[in-house]
């Protein structure tokens, strides 16, 4: 049940005072807790209030629930989104869908970004041939002999002597037949002349 009345005394120093209800003399313990944590205004004496009523750890009557007259309406939806969230739990959760959202975005990026670059990187092809240095060789010596055009077989060049390169001796040795380049059958021709380890 909730009463109606006045503020008949307050100590604002130490946020407590007495109430009395209409057309009776009894006081009724008023703590600065009872009211809403935002009242517009510190209590005065004469202040109309309405409460509901309790009792203390000792026994005593004290009022709880405490609303200025006139701040009901507003005071009680504020009691109402206290206890059920209010209009806080729509933005929480707006603000959950919003990171969501960012998380998706930032996501879908960077694999798009992971995407184009395994598009744009080169697997080396396995060696499997020799040390390092003579297959970056033969690799070499392979892509220049790719780029030399209208290669032929000249009669009589099976030597080292008559290379003037490894790119040459390469492509002989790898087209050519009958050449005498390769003296350990190591597939890397002139080894001691152009195709140096």
């Amino acid at each position: 049940m909730r009463y109606q009345g006045k503020i008949i005394a307050w100590h604002d120093d130490k946020g407590y005072g007495f109430v009395t209800r209409n057309g009776d003399d009894g006081k009724v313990f008023l703590h600065v807790s009872a009211l809403p944590r935002r009242h517009t205004r510190r209590p005065q004496v004469g202040d109309l209030l309405t409460w509901a009523e309790g009792k203390d750890g000792r026994g005593r009557l004290q009022a709880i629930d405490a609303l200025f007259v006139g701040d009901e309406p507003a005071a009680r939806i504020h009691r109402r989104n206290e206890h059920t969230g209010g209009a806080g739990w729509l933005a929480r959760v707006v603000a959950c869908v919003a990171v969501l959202a960012l998380i998706a975005v930032a996501w879908q990026r960077f694999d798009l970004v992971m995407e184009d670059h395994a598009r744009n990187v080169t697997v080396p092809k396995p060696e499997t041939r020799g040390a390092f240095g003579e297959n970056a060789q033969i690799n070499r010596a392979e892509d220049r002999s790719r780029t030399q055009p209208d290669f032929r077989c000249e009669p009589g060049k099976i030597h080292c002597s008559q290379m003037r390169s490894c790119a040459e001796a390469t492509q002989y040795l790898r087209h050519c037949p009958n050449m005498e380049m390769d003296g350990d059958g190591d597939g890397i021709p002139c080894e001691s002349q152009h195709c140096l380890r």
